[in-house]
């Protein structure tokens, strides 16, 4: 049954590759800086639109653009052959923790686990590369912990981890967690010699971090620093000496990463408590050892508290396997007591906590399909006539600029709008440069809603005009992601309606006032083009 779910598991994880959805914008940031750059600008220079990631990251995404070309599939390569790599990491850890029905469970939280499969194959790290780095930490940290602790074990075992350090961030993390895991085992028995070697290995290491965490590839500049913290604010705890509320905090970031943020389960409480309670069974059944399961998620939290990592969504993705091995430890010792009882009350324990999981899977089986913007590009490409005018939203330019040239729309045949949050009026004063022109296309995606940008321009563009055509790619995307692509064909030559309104003039609803950081000083729709 391990076995089977394996290759579901992998299988799941390949089916983007041969049924494969449209960049999402973020991806298509991240794959803009690949392709765009050359190697020593992409590792030497901040890169573009505030997304960051190691230079091991960059130089392997580059290496394979380099020898495949700049196919969509291509920039996918190295984060699923890591989720899957990932899949088979926790089952080894899973078969090392825990046996029986309590492995089956890991496994399976794993194998169907959505964020595993949605984010492992985006172009951006946090959901391949990253679980992969961190596991692969944690999984050469075994030896180290149960066997001796030499010259051959540490330069072996070190520069191997020093590799993963290079393509992961989150494996200085991992690496933090398995230093601590060896000083208190070494401490615990007194054994001073394997003692200096975790010190001289975490010196290594820390050097390598410390590197790789101030390397240009993951600069950010001031005001895009300030707006991702600002995106993520509830990813850092409360602060002291309030104790409560920060384990308030920590239940309720794990709870909603179990909830309708990640794994979309219907009772995310039971596996946070479950996650909490398997470190007893674990201690009992592998001392110390157990800690390198446990340590990573209070490295985590402490990284959050130092305000250098958030503790939030994807950003928990790194050491959830963990998680997922405890629950399982947790299913495990009950299953056994039930199972004394009745065979088939363990079986239906078990089932309990694999019907979530297949559950959420029916309902956002993959592909996942976010922004399908190339469906909107070939009608736009079949349906244009020379002369037409083509305004491109700001939430559309990554995907027009990556996907519009080979549709025979370069930079030069359409106008790109600017990034406006929290101000509607200035998207229409764009849209007043199309007054008196017969067809001006308009293409939507990354509406992210809180402004109504789309309503609001196609409020005015009716106003002012008449629509002649529409197209709406959307389909029933995964929450909290913002998925849709529309385009709409307007006639803005009659003078009658031209005079019913102007940009400045135009009824608005009133909205919130809000300051518009988080999207346009740093992300995808900002108009960095360093």
């Amino acid at each position: 049954m391990i076995t089977a779910l394996i290759v579901a598991g992998i299988a799941l994880r390949l089916v983007p590759m041969f049924w494969p959805p449209a960049l999402a914008t973020g991806d298509l940031a991240m794959a803009r800086n690949i392709t765009e750059r050359s190697f020593e600008r992409l590792l030497t220079v901040p890169p573009a639109w505030s997304q960051t990631a190691t230079p091991g990251f960059f130089a392997l995404q580059k290496g394979f653009v380099s020898l495949f070309g700049a196919e969509p599939w291509v920039l996918r390569l190295l984060p699923v052959c890591s989720a899957i790599i990932a899949l088979l990491l926790t089952a080894r850890l899973a078969r090392t923790f825990v046996g029986g029905w309590g492995q089956l469970v890991a496994v399976a939280l794993m194998a169907l686990g959505l964020p595993f499969i949605v984010f492992g194959t985006h172009v951006r790290p946090f959901g391949g590369v990253e679980v992969a780095t961190s596991l692969g930490v944690l999984t050469l940290g075994l030896p180290l912990l149960r066997g001796p602790l030499g010259a051959r074990e540490a330069l072996r075992t070190g520069g191997v981890i020093v590799l993963l350090l290079a393509v992961g961030q989150m494996a200085a993390l991992a690496a933090a967690a398995l230093v601590l895991t060896l000083i208190t085992k070494s401490v615990a028995r007194r054994d001073f010699s394997r003692l200096r070697w975790t010190i001289a290995l975490a010196m290594v290491w820390m050097a390598v971090a410390v590197a790789v965490y101030f390397s240009p590839s993951m600069t950010l500049s001031a005001d895009a620093e300030a707006a991702t913290r600002a995106v993520y604010a509830t990813g850092y705890p409360p602060s002291f000496p309030h104790v409560g509320h920060q384990l308030l905090w920590v239940w309720l970031a794990v709870q909603r990463s179990f909830g309708i943020q990640q794994f979309h389960y219907l009772a995310p409480a039971a596996f946070t408590l479950a996650a909490v309670a398997g470190a007893w069974p674990l201690w009992r059944t592998h001392g110390r050892t157990a800690l390198l399961l446990i340590i990573p998620a209070l490295v985590a939290i402490v990284a959050a508290a130092l305000g250098v990592h958030p503790f939030e969504r994807y950003m928990l993705l790194w050491f959830t396997p963990c998680l997922l091995i405890l629950v399982g430890a947790t299913v495990e010792m009950a299953a056994q007591r039930l199972q004394k009882r009745a065979v088939w009350l363990a079986i239906g324990w078990v089932g309990l906590w694999l019907a979530d999981p297949l559950r959420a899977l029916s309902e956002y089986p993959p592909p996942h399909r976010i922004q399908e913007i190339p469906t909107a590009l070939a009608y736009l490409q079949s349906h244009r006539v020379e002369g037409d005018a083509i305004y491109v939203f700001a939430g559309a330019r990554q995907g027009m600029a990556f996907y519009g040239p080979a549709r025979g729309m370069s930079g030069a045949a359409y106008v790109a709008g600017g990034c406006h949050a929290g101000q509607a009026r200035a998207y229409l004063a764009e849209l007043d440069q199309f007054r008196g022109r017969s067809r001006v296309w308009l293409l939507v995606t990354w509406d992210i809603g809180r402004d109504a940008a789309r309503s609001t321009m196609t409020q005015y563009l009716r106003t002012i005009g008449v629509q002649r055509d529409s197209l709406a790619v959307t389909q029933s995307t995964m929450p909290p992601f913002i998925g849709g692509a529309w385009l709409y064909l307007f006639d803005l030559s009659d003078p009658t309606r031209l005079s019913a309104a102007t940009a400045a003039t135009l009824p608005l609803p009133v909205v919130p006032s809000r300051a518009g950081r988080d999207a346009c000083a740093a992300g995808p729709m900002s108009d960095d083009k360093s």
